[in-house]
C-alpha cells in the first residue's frame, strides 16, 4: 500500500511538473489546435485554471466573450467564475473533443459548455436525403 501511495505520489508530481511542456498537436499538423493549446497554457500560467471552457469552432471562438459571460455570471449568482474560450477554426467534433479533452485536464475547469450545430449530426445518408430536397 505504501509504495503504491508513493508511486502515485510520484506520477502526480511528475504529471503536474512536466504535462505542460508538451504539446500533443505537434505531430499532427493541426496548427489551429496548436495556436490554441499554446494559448492556453499561457492563461494558466497568467491566471491559474479556468473555471469555465468554452470549445467547438469558429461560431464559439468568435461568438463567444468570456469576459462578458464572467460578468453576467457575476451579476446573476454572485460568484466570480474565470472562463476560457477553447473555440478553434475550422474545429469539428471530432478535433473538438481531444482538445477538450485536454483543455479539461489541464485546466480541470468546473463547466465546460460546447457549442456543437445540428449539421455536425448529420450522416451521409442524411445529407444525401436533403441534396435531393427542391425548394420550388
Amino acid at each position: 500500500m505504501v509504495l503504491f501511495l508513493l508511486a502515485w505520489g510520484i506520477g502526480e508530481l511528475f504529471y503536474r511538473v512536466f504535462s505542460l511542456d508538451f504539446d500533443p498537436f505537434a505531430d499532427i499538423g493541426y496548427q489551429y489546435a496548436t495556436n490554441q493549446y499554446d494559448r492556453l497554457k499561457q492563461y494558466i500560467k497568467l491566471n491559474g485554471p479556468p473555471d469555465c471552457i468554452f470549445a467547438g469552432n469558429s461560431l464559439v471562438q468568435v461568438g463567444i466573450n468570456p469576459v462578458n459571460f464572467e460578468t453576467a455570471f457575476y451579476e446573476k449568482s454572485g460568484k466570480v467564475l474565470h472562463c476560457y474560450n477553447l473555440g478553434i477554426d475550422g474545429s469539428t467534433m471530432s478535433s473538438t473533443v481531444p482538445i477538450v479533452m485536454i483543455g479539461a485536464r489541464m485546466g480541470r475547469p468546473s463547466y465546460l459548455v460546447i457549442g456543437v450545430q445540428a449539421g455536425q449530426f448529420l450522416t451521409k445518408l442524411d445529407l444525401d436525403f436533403c441534396s435531393t430536397l427542391t425548394t420550388e
